[in-house]
């Protein structure tokens, strides 16, 4: 299996925080790296995918280091 990493940058009120998510390389989310087509996170700058990465241990480590943990996407679910 592949695996892609999600960063971006949350907005709550006046806090901000990132964000890594994990994702299988075939989730629709992710496109093997590409996500969506034109979202407003893209337009912004205020995301980046990470990857591929060949084992789900690097790439929960590779989130860990990007945000203090990884997050799990709700659609397809890698852990």
């Amino acid at each position: 299996m592949t695996y892609y990493v999600y960063e971006y940058l949350r907005v709550e009120g006046r806090r901000t925080a990132l964000q890594a998510v994990v994702h299988l390389a075939e989730c629709r989310a992710c496109n093997h790296g590409r996500g969506y087509a034109c979202t407003a996170g893209v337009k912004r700058g205020l995301y980046r995918w990470h990857g591929p990465f060949r084992s789900l241990a690097t790439a929960r480590r590779a989130a860990e280091k990007i945000s203090g943990q990884a997050l799990s996407c709700k659609r397809c679910c890698p852990f």
